[in-house]
């Protein structure tokens, strides 16, 4: 099930983003790091949503999107040319693994409104969990 509304998502794009670039300062060869924070800082200004500025891209994209970030961030040490020294390794490997987890739990889609909800109706307290 799909937990993580695509705000939140959104958001953490733009902190793992930065987080990336900040690191790759850190790693000798960094520059998988740093491409790949920036590109994760790249698809949320470009997506819909309240943190973007372009909005060119659809929640259902920026999924996509992400999934080849983390892809890419994950096989990059196998390139010898974009290969970081053993640290920088660990972190796109971890990074990758974990962003495919944020994307296979975030909602692209608004959640489904109760029907009581969606006819204006008042929803008593007991039923809101």
């Amino acid at each position: 099930m799909r937990r993580l509304p695509f705000p939140a998502h959104h958001a953490l794009d733009y902190l793992v983003g930065a987080t990336l670039v900040a690191f790759s300062v850190h790693v000798r060869h960094g520059a998988l790091l740093a491409v790949g924070g920036g590109a994760l800082i790249a698809l949320a200004l470009a997506s819909h949503g309240r943190l973007s500025v372009a909005k060119v891209v659809p929640p259902r994209a920026h999924g996509a999107l992400d999934l080849a970030v983390a892809l890419g961030l994950g096989a990059g040490p196998l390139v010898g040319a974009l290969r970081p020294d053993l640290t920088g390794i660990i972190t796109a490997e971890v990074i990758a693994v974990l962003w495919v987890r944020v994307w296979s739990l975030t909602r692209y889609r608004p959640a489904a409104r109760e029907p009581a909800e969606a006819s204006g109706a008042p929803v008593p307290a007991w039923a809101r969990l």
